[in-house]
């Protein structure tokens, strides 16, 4: 059962960068459909495709015609690489911290100490973090609807928004559940969070080179990252059934592997 106590020590440590997260999420939303509303993207996308070599026409003729739409545009603010950052550092940080930085200070000694169990301590900061996420995705969807009310787009329907959302929050879960799996049977934070970001960057690299270059396309499928397409869920208004399996395979995996390893593990 989690305790409440943990709980508000996991908030007051980790309140202010994750809100500066969710804040920035949301910021940048706004922004995005600030830009919208002030460009004429479908004219700025054909002077760009103009301008490319034709070898990279071919390359992106596809891709450069759907992002350069008004719902394209707002799309990409969802898979921007400050935004996919934003995710990522907060996953991998709570990750981190739940176990590897404790037992690095020596506090997770004093917290087990108390009348709390491997198992509370454990579930406790597994819901503190899955809550902090749907923070952060939450607050980039107000920034999206915010920007939209506010300078007249259309706005997202209910079920695109929601799927949009519920899709970024379980990509960003499943890092969580990964940084928690590497965090569960290390001794040292910087260890354990480096080698979770090596992870991300590795997903990232792997759909954006196999998006790009058609010979490596095989790397595709190895991307969590392969499984959060906003154009895609704003399209069709619902998460992929492959992208459920996957996503919330490696989250429920990674976290049942991170619980086996730190119940036996000696501490500190």
């Amino acid at each position: 059962m989690p305790s409440l106590n943990l709980l508000g020590r996991l908030a007051r440590r980790n309140r202010a960068f994750v809100l500066a997260c969710a804040g920035i999420f949301l910021l940048f939303e706004f922004l995005v459909a600030a830009a919208v509303s002030t460009l004429n993207v479908e004219a700025m996308g054909t002077q760009i495709f103009a301008t490319l070599p034709p070898m990279l026409q071919v390359m992106f003729g596809d891709q450069l015609a759907t992002m350069f739409t008004s719902s394209g545009m707002l799309a990409f603010g969802w898979n921007h690489p400050i935004v996919l950052a934003l995710g990522g550092a907060v996953a991998v940080l709570l990750g981190t911290r739940a176990i590897a930085a404790e037992v690095e200070s020596g506090a997770i000694e004093l917290v087990l100490a108390q009348p709390i169990s491997r198992a509370g301590y454990f579930g406790t900061h597994v819901l503190f973090a899955l809550a902090a996420l749907a923070l952060v995705a939450g607050a980039g969807l107000a920034g999206s609807l915010l920007g939209e009310s506010a300078y007249g787009l259309p706005l997202f329907h209910p079920a695109p928004a929601l799927a949009l959302t519920f899709n970024f929050w379980l990509l960003q879960s499943s890092f969580f559940g990964l940084a928690l799996l590497l965090s569960s049977g290390a001794r040292e934070a910087g260890r354990a969070g480096g080698a979770a970001f090596l992870l991300l960057l590795a997903s990232f690299l792997m759909q954006a080179i196999g998006g790009l270059i058609k010979k490596y396309a095989f790397l595709l499928p190895w991307s969590l990252y392969e499984r959060y397409l906003p154009r895609t869920l704003l399209a069709t208004g619902h998460v992929p059934s492959a992208s459920l399996a996957v996503l919330g395979g490696v989250l429920l995996a990674s976290l049942a592997l991170a619980w086996w390893r730190f119940r036996r593990r000696d501490l500190p």
